[in-house]
């Protein structure tokens, strides 16, 4: 028999399934399935087509022998892929558990400080594989649990059977190239702590006039600016959530503030250096459980504006046009969001639940945010769903205004749906994929599949209220407001060099291949 055991280093949170319950951690049910794809996947690519795999690979399948070689092709061929090996997972009982709010629902989201893990197998060739670079790999390019391609759940093999592994970001960024198309990485070098969330913990008030009360304040947020932006070399390989635990460097950095900057305090009372001191060690697991949240939101929200430009646009203080709009706008291609906000403007007032409500802001059907008008009579081609590329959308959410005053109304808004009219297409993930390490985000794609192309979908509308903490709808259940519309076709797509626009964009945006 052989064994392998891993350690596994978790650098952004996970949503699990189970997010509410405690235990909720990285499964092997999940982690096994993934990795038997993932080997397949590199067997395909070495023999070159996955029948060619088969051959030479089926009898690492569980229930393979010759006899029920036939059976077992036809699940293959199905998507049966469970190697014969076992797999156990263990976390450490020491865990960060926080809530973050996820398309407008609460969830636990769950950091371990180690995850270990046991593969047991009879089979000489899967073990070997595995211990020589394949298991790393699989964790490089692959995410767990819930929200996967913006970047939770990232997991990374430290440590295979005693020996550490080489990681840093050039390996990464290697692995991502071999195995999707790579764009690049970007540094996030902003802390993201709310520096008065402390205020609390010290009993001190944001805008306070007391010395004391100033000097802890801006002898923590200095401390905490100093431990991401100045660390030493000999620290830099530890990962951007290591560091917070480590109670001593972070006395060390404190410390060495209060000494350098606060000299002529201590001179007017020589108690207030240990009287921050004391107040900072009383606080040490405090701080870091509002420091880490923090520090990984700031992260996530980075993944979640930049894909909110490309995939939206930006609606809020300042107005931004969705670049994937842009992209197709050039090729007199016109996306799905024109064609909603035309079919729900001609609907009558009991139509949109008996209320006199409009958009917030008109349509605009050139990259010119100015142009907001109805006018589509140039237009040469017929719309299509665009947004579908990247990822299939739950819903879309329009502000509205009151039609008679112009004014905004908040607690009501126009609500829009989409589903597939084969019902082949439930869901589809975007083929962006972003990977977090230490606070370096890496972001590749993954080919579209051309499954979701030239395909018809139906849109269906309701106005909803605000009761409450929750939305209700104001007029029953969903109406049919557009009964057919593509996605654009494989012709279309390739008219566009998508792949080489989006690559612009995050290039643009800072992203940088090494």
């Amino acid at each position: 028999m052989h064994e392998l055991i891993f350690t596994l280093q978790q650098h952004t949170p996970l949503i699990h399934f189970q997010h509410d319950q405690d235990g909720a951690t990285l499964r092997a049910t999940e982690v096994k399935p993934k990795l038997d794809g993932f080997i397949w996947g590199k067997w395909k690519n070495e023999e070159g087509s996955i029948d060619n795999a088969f051959e030479k690979y089926c009898q690492y399948l569980v229930g393979y022998t010759e006899k029920t070689k036939s059976v077992v092709k036809t699940k293959f061929d199905k998507g049966y892929r469970a190697l014969d090996y076992r797999m156990k997972i263990v976390a450490s009982e020491n865990k960060l558990v926080y809530k973050k709010e996820i398309v407008s629902v609460t969830k636990d989201l769950v950091l371990y400080e180690k995850v270990t893990g046991l593969v047991t197998t009879l089979h000489t060739l899967l073990d070997k594989q595995l211990k020589e670079g394949w298991l790393e790999e699989f964790f490089i390019v692959t995410n767990f649990g819930n929200r996967t391609s913006k970047g939770y759940g990232c997991f990374y093999v430290i440590v295979i059977n005693d020996e550490e592994t080489e990681l840093h970001k050039q390996i990464i960024a290697q692995v991502l190239k071999k195995n999707y198309g790579y764009i690049g990485f970007i540094e996030v070098n902003e802390a993201g702590f709310d520096r008065y969330n402390i205020s609390s913990l010290f009993r001190v008030k944001k805008n306070t006039s007391n010395d004391r009360e100033k000097a802890i304040l801006k002898a923590y947020n200095d401390s905490v600016s100093k431990l991401f932006y100045n660390i030493p070399d000999d620290k830099k390989m530890l990962s951007i959530h290591e560091l917070p635990k480590q109670s001593e460097y972070l006395k060390f950095v404190f410390a060495q503030f209060v000494s350098s900057k606060l000299e002529s305090l201590k001179k007017k009372n020589a108690d207030l250096s240990g009287d921050i001191q004391s107040a900072y060690e009383n606080n040490i697991q405090k701080i870091s459980d509002l420091l880490l949240p923090n520090a990984f939101n700031t992260i996530i929200d980075k993944i979640e504006g930049d894909c909110r430009e490309l995939k939206s646009g930006v609606n809020g203080n300042f107005y931004l046009k969705s670049e994937l709009f842009k992209v197709f706008i050039r090729q007199n291609i016109v996306w799905e969001k024109r064609l909603i906000k035309k079919a729900i403007n001609h609907l009558t007032e009991i139509e949109r639940g008996n209320k006199q409500l409009s958009f917030r802001r008109p349509p605009s059907i050139n990259e010119d945010v100015n142009d907001n008008n109805w006018n589509d009579t140039f237009l040469n081609t017929d719309y299509r769903f665009i947004r579908i590329l990247l990822g299939m959308p739950e819903q879309y959410e329009f502000k509205v205004k009151d039609v008679n005053t112009g004014n905004d109304v908040k607690n009501y808004k126009f609500v829009v749906s989409f589903k597939s009219i084969s019902d082949n297409i439930e869901r589809y993930q975007s083929p962006l994929f972003f990977k977090i390490w230490n606070n370096f985000i890496f972001v590749s794609y993954k080919e579209i599949n051309i499954g979701i192309l030239n395909q018809p979908f139906e849109i269906n509308f309701m106005v909803k209220q605000k009761n409450g903490n929750g939305w209700g709808t104001i007029n029953g259940t969903e109406r049919n407001l557009i009964s057919s519309i593509l996605s654009p076709s494989e012709k279309e797509l390739d008219a566009t060099d998508f792949y080489q626009e989006i690559e612009g964009y995050f290039n643009y945006k800072g992203y940088q291949q090494s």
